[in-house]
């Protein structure tokens, strides 16, 4: 059974709002968003209102335990982007790769045929390579954190306009 939302209008009739389910946006949302502010709203079933519209403007209800009151579309378009805000800033920055640690030189394998001096040799390369490693992984996270803080400041900044604009809206002309 569908649902649909009614409230007052400034002459005393109702206002039917036949909302769009499949927008993704729960209807007790639609219904603060759809609804001017702090004018009471009911959630009832479309087969409660009658077909025949000859009569619309003596349509009643009794509007005395609402489901809730609407905010207007500015108000809760602002809720939306404030809560988007909070989700960006909860966002975890990317995480550093582990560092990179080379095996003991007692443990690192080398062939048996290898003199004392081949394995310290050896065993110095691999522990600069690893040192380079670990240098080229710290780059690379320090450019990743600074690309993730650029997209994270650059959403944000485009929120608060998107918030600027219908703050500017919702003052009187």
């Amino acid at each position: 059974m569908s649902k649909i939302i009614i409230y007052p209008n400034e002459r005393g009739g109702i206002v039917i709002v036949y909302p769009a389910l499949n927008c993704g946006i729960p209807l007790e949302e639609i219904a603060r968003k759809d609804v001017p502010v702090g004018l009471p709203y009911l959630i009832i079933d479309e087969a409660n209102v009658p077909t025949d519209h000859t009569f619309f403007e003596a349509f009643e209800a009794d509007f005395s335990e609402p489901n809730g009151h609407g905010v207007g579309p500015q108000a809760w378009f602002i809720e939306q982007y404030e809560a988007e805000i909070d989700a960006i800033n909860a966002e975890i920055a990317p995480a550093a790769a582990e560092t990179l640690v080379a095996a003991p030189k007692d443990q690192a394998g080398f062939p048996e045929d290898f003199t004392p001096e081949q394995i310290d040799a050896t065993y110095d390369d691999l522990v600069a390579q690893v040192a380079v490693l670990n240098e080229q992984n710290t780059a690379v996270h320090a450019e990743a954190v600074a690309q993730w803080e650029d997209s994270k400041a650059a959403r944000i900044e485009q929120l608060n306009k998107q918030i600027a604009v219908q703050r500017a809206e919702m003052e009187p002309a």
